[in-house]
């Protein structure tokens, strides 16, 4: 039987506002960190994922940031753990930051099932 893949997300609240409805209906499990802005995403909360079982972790800030440039420390942070993953030997693929629409459920929830899929690969 095949694995089922976890996944971490890390997003500011104003991404989305799925529930555990939402949750259920996509293709892998996932653990879930809301932080108020992308700005305070920090790299050890990403590895913490990692710790807790996640098979990669996506970090979802939005396109405009109401706090200036929050989305930007964000997504750079998810970077830079890319490279830390990587020199551990693993896929960088495995980290990944995108930006969504402010409250856009429709696209956070399309960016996280893109993410399953290409973490199912990895695991495959």
């Amino acid at each position: 039987m095949k694995k089922k893949v976890k996944i971490g997300i890390i997003c500011c609240n104003y991404t989305n506002l799925a529930d555990e409805v939402d949750y259920g209906i996509l293709p892998c499990e996932v653990m879930v960190e809301r932080v108020p802005c992308g700005g305070f995403v920090k790299s050890v909360n990403i590895l913490k994922m990692f710790e807790l079982g996640a098979d990669g972790v996506i970090v979802v800030t939005c396109k405009d940031c109401h706090n200036k440039e929050g989305n930007i420390r964000g997504y750079k942070k998810a970077l830079e753990v890319r490279e830390v993953v990587s020199s551990m030997g693993f896929e960088p693929e495995r980290v990944e930051g995108v930006f969504v629409n402010r409250l856009d459920t429709g696209e956070f929830l399309d960016m996280v099932k893109k993410f399953c899929k290409k973490i199912q690969e990895l695991e495959a």
